[in-house]
């Protein structure tokens, strides 16, 4: 059961009190990689997407992914400087696209991670949120940016998934900050105007450290928005054109060309500012297992579907099928119904309706056009198993990446360096 209930109806709202964390908890930093994000959103609840790290924003790469819903764009800044914005009146903006855009500002900073996400994640109603993360929205939808921060900083399913990727040391670090800044606002309490002052000009030189930050970029309502946790409200990029659907090859060009010079843009002035600043830059896509299955999937029942015609209307079609490749119905019959087949569920919900048309396609072919049609399948069929296969071993690097960062060493080394103090062995390694 989820820790928040959105529901306001009396029999629950006791139970929704025990359940909000008024207090709060530290969030740690963790990873802008596209495992770890892909993990994230599989823990949120969210179905059938994943993160792809993007290399190169020309046209010819980004439409080799698929469907991109929206991108996050991650770098680093030193925790006493300010990201650069353009100076808009982006409060006017956000209140003219109230109930249409979902836009969280960023109050903490190590939450930015989970932030930029949900402001990409919560403007692309075709993604399936899962069932807490669409409560969370439809609470929220009519809260303004700041108090939308406020509820995601608070909500303890959000925090515990996010900090479930953070590596325990980070996860102490952020427990040690929390306990170190309340120490601070006790101190500051207890001196004088000048005392405190004095306090301030000294935290100013101590010593920063990298922090990161993360703007989403989405298509939504006819629009592309630029989503950053540290301004007040979305920034329009551009508009779409009228009538255009993103899940067709034309809307995912339209609004790829508008959000390309609009990141080069974003990248260019992170770089401008000089110092080590890392940018990576992350697209939130169809899963490509789910559709590497379907498609598999489908071309299993267009191979049934081909050789029952075959079976009726060409004669010797098994024998004249080996004249240029003699192993390809062997080949055939591993790929479909040998004991490493692959073998899936459908995922996407019109499976059933690509299906038909697949039937149909085949049903209208003429009786000479069969055989090439179902060479044609089994050669697909080999390319798709090396892509499952290639996606399972993705899936074995992402998880093993998991465990060593989650855990934690640090008892390990305790023991080990405690051992070799009782031996004696640790003071004669450390004089060497």
């Amino acid at each position: 059961m989820s820790s928040i209930q959105y529901q306001t109806s009396s029999s629950r709202e006791q139970e929704t009190i025990d359940a909000v964390d008024l207090i709060g908890g530290p969030w740690a930093v963790i990873e802008s990689d596209p495992g770890v994000f892909t993990m994230l959103m599989q823990k949120l609840g969210v179905r059938g997407c994943e993160a792809t790290e993007i290399y190169s924003l020309d046209a010819e790469s980004l439409r080799s992914i698929g469907r991109i819903y929206g991108f996050i764009l991650c770098s680093t800044y030193q925790d006493e400087e300010e990201p650069e914005h353009p100076q808009e009146d982006v409060e006017a903006q956000f209140w003219s696209q109230k109930g249409s855009i979902w836009f969280a500002n960023q109050l903490i900073t190590d939450a930015c991670a989970t932030q930029g996400l949900l402001n990409v994640l919560f403007n692309c109603p075709d993604i399936q949120l899962g069932d807490h993360l669409q409560r969370f929205r439809d609470f929220t939808q009519e809260l303004d940016p700041q108090m939308k921060g406020l509820a995601m900083s608070n909500d303890k399913d959000l925090r515990n998934a996010h900090n479930s990727m953070a590596r325990p040391a980070d996860v102490r670090e952020a427990l040690s900050s929390i306990a170190i800044e309340t120490s601070k606002l006790e101190k500051k309490k207890s001196t004088q105007r000048s005392a405190r002052s004095s306090s301030r000009k000294k935290k100013t030189e101590t010593t920063t450290q990298d922090v990161y930050h993360y703007i989403g970029f989405v298509p939504s309502n006819g629009k592309v928005w630029q989503l950053d946790g540290l301004v007040s409200g979305p920034l329009e990029v551009g508009n779409l054109p009228q009538g255009v659907q993103l899940d067709t090859p034309e809307g995912q060009k339209s609004w790829l060309t508008l959000v390309q010079p609009a990141i080069t843009l974003q990248i260019e002035k992170m770089q401008s500012h000089g110092g080590d600043i890392r940018v990576n830059l992350l697209a939130i896509t169809n899963s490509l297992w789910e559709k590497y299955s379907d498609e598999f999937e489908l071309l299993r029942r267009e191979r049934r579907a081909l050789e029952r015609r075959l079976n009726a209307e060409v004669k010797d079609w098994s024998a004249k099928s080996k004249e240029n490749d003699p192993s390809l119905a062997e080949r055939a019959n591993s790929l479909f119904d040998g004991p490493n087949s692959h073998h899936s569920s459908p995922f996407d919900t019109a499976f059933g309706l690509r299906a038909q048309e697949k039937q149909m396609k085949v049903l209208q072919l003429p009786s000479d056009a069969l055989l090439e049609n179902w060479r044609q399948v089994v050669d697909r069929a080999g390319e798709l198993k090396a892509l499952l296969e290639e996606e399972i071993s993705k899936a074995k690097r992402w998880q093993s990446e998991y465990i060593k960062r989650t855990h934690d060493y640090e008892p390990f080394l305790r023991e080990l360096l405690s051992a070799l103090k009782s031996e004696g062995i640790l003071d004669a390694r450390l004089n060497e």
